[in-house]
């Protein structure tokens, strides 16, 4: 779940990521772009733009995603500024057409839709943007260049309240991990560009054009306030080395994906612990001054990378600390200047990637209402296009699915008694979030001045970050609504919550091809198989395994089960370990990809449980189905980035491994040896 105090930071990175993910030049379908390795050797990677045409081969016995997909894929276009085309494109779209007729129409009169749309309004308002320019940001970058001592800094850092400013520490209200069902003060590490602290260290062609990135964002938003170029580069310079000597005591990305990592960032402490842990960083001063020292115990992620902040919080360091607030600052506000810095922007990503075309003005302000007031655009969303029955339908395949993988678990061979008995009891026990909850957040108190009022976009984002980060502070040790719909409701997603034991299937998830308004084959293929039955089984992943029936951090499996289970999640790695996507291309990494794997691999095997007591049950629809669902193309440059950063295997993968590994689908096809398909039986990876 995306955590924030200050939305408009976390709206910058948002759009950052959408931005950066924008349509590349479509590779020429004459390369070869078939994998390499002992697995998949036979596999088209034809997500790849411009790989697909008419003429590929299709031939569901050797490439099933490629021949399920040819002809959807090859007719997809990369609309400008957009990321991807395909099934998860066309759902979101239906979704922003609905989201964008709501915020046009003026005759709805509830509190949400008016705040939505003022909102709108004032991010599409470039005339008054352009007037203004930089200018309303101007007194806060002059703050930041006036810290003068270490007195100064820390007098800024305990007064700001910016929603546009970033200081070198994370500090989030959140459903507690020690806790679970309570909200709880967590502390996180410094944010840092490059993202990956490894990338300090060595940097790789990924963090190249990131720093690439950044240096652009930054350096032309520090020239737009007034900074020289000389002066500029120092600053940014200072900022990078502050980053590089913090970065050495952050977790990198890598060992994010280590079995038993969580437990690693359940360090509680308190108020009067904190002093003895911060050094010079005045965290306990920053606590008070944010109202949140009286968490009932606070969760410090990464005690190393506080001992060590705490360590350069100095003098000697001043310059550099200094340079980071102000550097991050620029690249907040870039998104929220005039048409031409936000044009800066896009040319800047179009440079990263060698694309071109930006997203329409509509939508980059949907965007930004989005994710700065997710609840409030959710409610109104929800107001206009919720349907109880198809929640209802919904819920109904939700529980079939939690009614198979019961009778799954009771006959796991590999489980012994007690802890097959825990894993059935959390099943039993699990919540069930399905596209909106009577449940909400009372925005009555929030209020955002029209242009003819005499508002701005800069006043109306600082009143929304004020008011949550007030309610935030009004949640602390208070417990959890379980029935709070989360936020963003309208994306195209699901997941598993394992603080809350909880199954979460948002609205956006259900349009297009995981509707549930489908054949029931087709319906069990997407909807089911990809979506319920694979978040179900995050619930008994390396991750998810580790929370009991009640979200608590718990440890319930015995020994010899853990020993098993990881036995078996490490052939799904060593599997996805020989595959090369295609020539020139990383290997796949199975330590990052083989969570998810193992959802997709479990979500399948219990699909199929339920397709083997349907009397005449259509198992060419429900693969086809299956493999449809994740058919999404992109630029080959996008591809190349998911392969290094994403936890998600790429979606042929998700396809063709996850299908191979049954009896249904090799019957189906009379796919047998020698076959691009064929797995043998004793080579086949299911965990469940």
């Amino acid at each position: 779940m995306k955590r924030h105090t200050q939305l408009f930071h976390f709206f910058a990175i948002q759009l950052v990521l959408f931005l950066l993910l924008t349509l590349s030049v479509p590779v020429s379908a004459s390369e070869d772009y078939t994998g390499q390795g002992s697995v998949g050797s036979e596999w088209l990677c034809s997500i790849i733009d411009g790989v697909l045409t008419d003429s590929t081969p299709a031939d569901e016995k050797q490439d099933f995603f490629t021949a399920v997909n040819r002809d959807f894929l090859a007719a997809q276009t990369i609309k400008p500024g957009m990321s991807e085309a395909g099934v998860t494109d066309d759902a979101a779209e239906i979704v922003s057409q609905k989201t964008l007729n709501l915020l046009a129409d003026t005759s709805i009169e509830s509190h949400e839709a008016h705040l939505a749309q003022t909102l709108y309004r004032l991010a599409l308002d470039w005339d008054t943007r352009n007037a203004d320019g930089v200018t309303p940001f101007l007194d806060e970058a002059q703050s930041i260049l006036s810290i003068s001592s270490m007195d100064d800094l820390n007098a800024f850092m305990l007064s700001d309240k910016s929603a546009f400013t970033t200081i070198p520490t994370m500090i989030y209200v959140e459903n507690s991990l020690i806790h679970p069902g309570t909200y709880q003060a967590a502390i996180y590490s410094t944010p840092l560009f490059l993202k990956d602290s490894a990338e300090y260290q060595s940097l790789t062609e990924t963090g190249r054009k990131l720093l690439e990135n950044v240096r652009g964002s930054v350096l032309y938003t520090l020239s737009r306030l007034g900074i020289n170029e000389q002066d500029a580069q120092q600053i940014l310079e200072d900022c990078l080395a502050f980053e590089r000597e913090v970065a050495a005591d952050i977790y990198t990305s890598d060992t994010t994906y280590e079995d038993g990592f969580t437990a690693r960032t359940l360090n509680e402490v308190t108020m009067e612990q904190i002093p003895a842990l911060q050094g010079s960083f005045p965290l306990d001063q920053l606590l008070k001054a944010r109202h949140l020292d009286s968490s009932a115990g606070l969760r410090l992620h990464d005690p190393a990378w506080l001992q060590k902040l705490g360590q350069i919080w100095d003098s000697a360091h001043l310059s550099q600390i200094r340079s980071y607030l102000l550097c991050h600052y620029a690249n907040t506000i870039l998104e929220f200047l005039d048409s031409a810095a936000y044009e800066q922007y896009v040319d800047l990503q179009n440079q990263y990637y060698g694309s071109t075309g930006s997203m329409p003005d509509e939508k980059y302000a949907m965007y930004m209402v989005s994710n700065t007031m997710p609840y409030v655009l959710d409610y109104a969303y929800i107001d206009q296009y919720g349907s109880l029955e198809t929640r209802d339908k919904v819920r109904k395949l939700t529980d079939d699915f939690i009614q198979e993988y019961r009778e799954m678990l009771l006959n796991e061979t590999w489980l012994e008694e007690e802890t097959r008995k825990n894993a059935v009891d959390k099943l039993d026990h699990m919540h069930k979030v399905i596209c909106f909850s009577d449940s909400r957040i009372d925005y009555s108190t929030l209020d955002i001045r029209s242009k003819s009022d005499g508002g701005s976009l800069k006043e109306a984002l600082q009143k929304i970050s004020d008011f949550d980060n007030e309610l935030n502070r009004k949640r602390l040790n208070t417990p959890l609504d379980p029935d709070l719909m989360p936020e963003n409701t309208r994306s195209v997603n699901a997941y598993y919550d394992p603080s809350a034991n909880a199954i979460v299937i948002l609205m956006g998830m259900l349009e297009g091809a995981c509707s549930p308004d489908q054949p029931y084959e087709a319906m069990l293929g997407s909807l089911g198989a990809s979506v319920i039955g694979h978040e179900l089984t995050h619930a008994f992943d390396s991750e998810g395994s580790q929370y009991d029936r009640d979200g608590n951090f718990s440890d319930w499996w015995n020994e010899a089960d853990k020993a098993a289970f990881s036995m078996r999640t490490n052939r799904v790695a060593e599997y996805l370990n020989q595959i090369v996507p295609y020539p020139g291309a990383e290997k796949v990494s199975g330590q990052m990809n083989k969570i998810e794997m193992t959802a997709d691999l479990g979500g399948m095997a219990c699909a199929l449980r339920i397709a083997g007591k349907k009397a005449g049950f259509d198992y060419d629809t429900f693969f086809r189905a299956f493999a449809h669902c994740w058919a999404d193309k992109y630029a080959k440059d996008v591809v190349d980035l998911y392969i290094h950063t994403d936890e998600h295997p790429l979606q042929y993968l998700r396809t063709n491994i996850t299908v191979q590994q049954s009896d249904e689908f090799m019957q189906t096809y009379h796919v047998t040896p020698g076959d691009g398909m064929y797995l043998a039986p004793e080579d086949r990876i299911n965990v469940w």
